[in-house]
Parts: C-alpha cells; sequence; structure tokens
C-alpha cells in the first residue's frame, strides 16, 4: 500500500512539474528565438513574400441562374471564416518559424563540428554540458517554495525532479547562446511566406 502511495506522489510531481516549467522553458526558448531575430547582424535580412490563406472560388454555389459567392453568405458565417483563418494563418507561420529555426540551428552546430573535425555530440558536449553548473541547494529550495501548494510533497522528494529540471533550463540556455554566437559569423536570409490574414471588426 505504501509503494503505491509512494509512486502515485512521483507521478504527481512528474506531472506538475511539467504543467509548472515546460511552458516556461518554451517561453524562454521563443524569446532567444525572436530576440536573435530581431537582434540579427546586418548580415541577416528578412524577405517577405506574400501568400494567400485560402483560395475561394468566385462562386460557391448555383440556384436558379443566381450565384451565391463567399460574400453572399451570412454575417456571423464570414466572421467565423475570417477569424479561421487568421488563427491558421498565425499557426502556420509560427510552425515555418519553429521549423526553419530548428534546421538553421542544426547546420550551424554542424559546419561548426566540422570546422573543428569534432562531432555534433562532442561539440555540445564541450560548449554546453561541460559549461552547465549543477544548481546549488538554495536555487532548488527557492524553485520549490515558488510552488510548492502545486506540488503538494516535501521538498525531499521533489528536490531530483527541480533539479533536473533546472539543469536542463540551463542547458537550453547555453545551447541558444553558443548559437546565438555562431549566427553572428554566418550570412542568414530568410524568406519566410507572410500570409495575408483578413481583417475583420470585433
Amino acid at each position: 500500500h505504501n509503494h503505491v502511495l509512494h509512486t502515485a506522489k512521483i507521478s504527481n510531481i512528474q506531472r506538475t512539474m511539467k504543467k509548472l516549467l515546460i511552458p516556461v522553458l518554451l517561453l524562454a526558448q521563443s524569446a532567444c528565438l525572436f530576440s536573435s531575430q530581431l537582434g540579427a547582424p546586418a548580415t541577416s535580412t528578412v524577405k517577405p513574400a506574400p501568400h494567400r490563406v485560402t483560395d475561394t472560388p468566385s462562386s460557391l454555389a448555383t440556384i436558379n441562374n443566381h450565384t451565391i459567392a463567399e460574400s453572399n453568405l451570412p454575417a456571423e458565417i464570414l466572421h467565423e471564416l475570417r477569424k479561421t483563418e487568421n488563427e491558421w494563418g498565425q499557426r502556420r507561420l509560427h510552425l515555418l518559424w519553429a521549423g526553419t529555426t530548428q534546421r538553421i540551428r542544426d547546420e550551424l552546430l554542424r559546419a561548426e563540428a566540422e570546422r573543428r573535425t569534432v562531432t555534433v555530440p562532442d561539440l555540445i558536449q564541450t560548449e554546453v554540458y561541460e559549461k552547465t553548473v549543477n544548481p546549488t541547494n538554495n536555487e532548488v529550495r527557492a524553485l520549490y517554495e515558488q510552488h510548492r501548494e502545486k506540488l503538494g510533497v516535501p521538498f525531499q522528494k521533489a528536490r531530483p525532479y527541480l533539479e533536473q529540471q533546472l539543469i536542463i533550463q540551463r542547458r537550453e540556455e547555453h545551447t541558444e547562446a553558443f548559437v546565438g554566437q555562431l549566427k553572428k559569423a554566418a550570412r542568414i536570409e530568410y524568406s519566410l511566406p507572410v500570409p495575408k490574414l483578413p481583417r475583420f471588426g470585433v
């Protein structure tokens, strides 16, 4: 019975940490990515390319030789259509940006590893893992106190998972900083398609 309770508590810690820290890590990563774009050197350029979100036929239907076009649809339907197209366009651009950034990151690491005549894992080991300092007890304790109520378990039980999450976050920060240095020495040109998002009143 005690083993079952212990396992349940461990699972609860893991679920709670995912809810608390993963969004923070994603937010930090997104901030680094967008900051790198805003602070890009003169050698980096952005070339917007027009892109239609959807292509709606001029005629949706005909009835007794009368054409029904998109503009003839009920106002509430048109509103939802514009809203959906807007959300889809933004989501598509986000995914394109994330995928492009990842490929640029991979290529920069590959090229730098090749320049040093080492493998990418060895490069990461040197520039990220070896430079990552383990969190102190006070740092882990501070994170625990910040989320004590949501964790719902004693500090000693939560400590291994909190410590692991802090290490992962620091490794990601070191990786982004290193990739940022590589970007400064590279010529990067973005040509992501910019969707024509519909405008509508609220």
